[in-house]
């Protein structure tokens, strides 16, 4: 199953941990939402892509700390598709990302969990950037692999 995110730029919420630093630092946190789209709706680039279309199929939500790891994966993620909501299908996924764009590398995420239709599910989640939204944040796509299909 593939899906594709417009990150809101407009929700992303960065908690530094010297207040008064200008740069991101090592332990910086942050928090950012975005919109679930069907595989195929969001044209590839920095196209200004309206994130308030109508097609949106679920919430997405990202919790990352910054200098996990060396650049270019400097960040420690976790994510939330909600697909519509948490307690209907949800998978929960961890790893590592280095957004760039253009010249983004995809990136395998860790299915650790799920909710509702998609609980006890595992496997793994590729991540790309495939561009940029109208809130100046990424456009992301998502292959979702699942190794381990959960007992209905």
């Amino acid at each position: 199953m593939d899906v594709e995110v417009a990150i809101d730029g407009r929700t992303s919420v960065l908690n530094r941990v010297d207040p008064s630093a200008t740069a991101p630092a090592r332990g910086d946190t942050g928090i950012v939402n975005g919109y679930i789209f069907p595989e195929g709706t969001i044209p590839p680039g920095d196209n200004g892509f309206d994130l308030d279309a109508p097609e949106k199929v679920g919430d997405w939500v990202a919790v990352n700390i910054r200098g996990a790891l060396p650049a270019p994966r400097n960040a420690a993620v976790t994510y939330y598709f909600a697909m519509p909501d948490l307690e209907t299908a949800g998978l929960i996924t961890q790893g590592f990302n280095s957004h760039r764009f253009p010249g983004s590398i995809p990136v395998a995420h860790a299915i650790v969990g799920g909710t509702g239709v998609f609980s006890g599910e595992t496997g793994e989640v590729i991540e790309e950037v495939i561009g940029k939204n109208k809130t100046g944040a990424f456009n992301l796509r998502y292959h979702i692999k699942i190794k381990k299909q959960a007992p209905k």
